[in-house]
């Protein structure tokens, strides 16, 4: 059954990919922030909307530790084999890497009841570098963007 969340969570997603389309084929370095900005808060927010309308069928495995690449939770939320609901909205053309072509990465603590606690979404950034937030990274933790903390927006 759909939530009013998901459905609007979808809704901006759907939107947000329309913005993104009409970007030009060569990107310039702020729109790449922009589209690494919404592409880790989309895994984010798909992943946390899977986990609550799913806490019996988990994409995530107990006691994970650090970073782990993203590319197989990211092919299970927008191409299921089993469930008909799509929880990201990416085609087969997208490559689960950021703009500069490097791997995105997912790590997150479950609760003693196996249930989602903690959700970090992280892209190294432009150097593809893991500077721990610092630098350029670039990351989503529980759906919301955290942007770079120093630098200004490279153009």
């Amino acid at each position: 059954m759909k939530t009013p969340l998901f459905e609007t969570l979808r809704i901006c997603l759907f939107l947000s990919s329309l913005l993104m389309l009409s970007c030009k084929p060569e990107f310039s370095m702020s729109s790449r922030y922009a589209k690494t900005l919404t592409q880790v808060r989309e895994i984010s927010i798909g992943v946390v909307i899977y986990e609550r309308e799913n806490s019996n069928q988990s994409i995530l495995t107990s006691g994970s530790t650090g970073l782990r690449p993203a590319d197989e939770i990211v092919q299970k939320l927008a191409f299921p084999i089993e469930n008909s609901i799509r929880y990201l909205d990416w085609d087969k053309s997208n490559s689960f890497t950021d703009p500069w072509g490097n791997p995105y990465f997912i790590a997150w603590s479950l609760d003693k009841k196996d249930h989602l606690a903690s959700l970090l979404v992280w892209s190294f950034g432009p150097d593809g570098t893991n500077e721990f937030g610092h630098g350029d990274d670039i990351f989503s933790l529980n759906g919301d963007q955290m942007p770079w903390h120093t630098k200004k927006i490279p153009k």
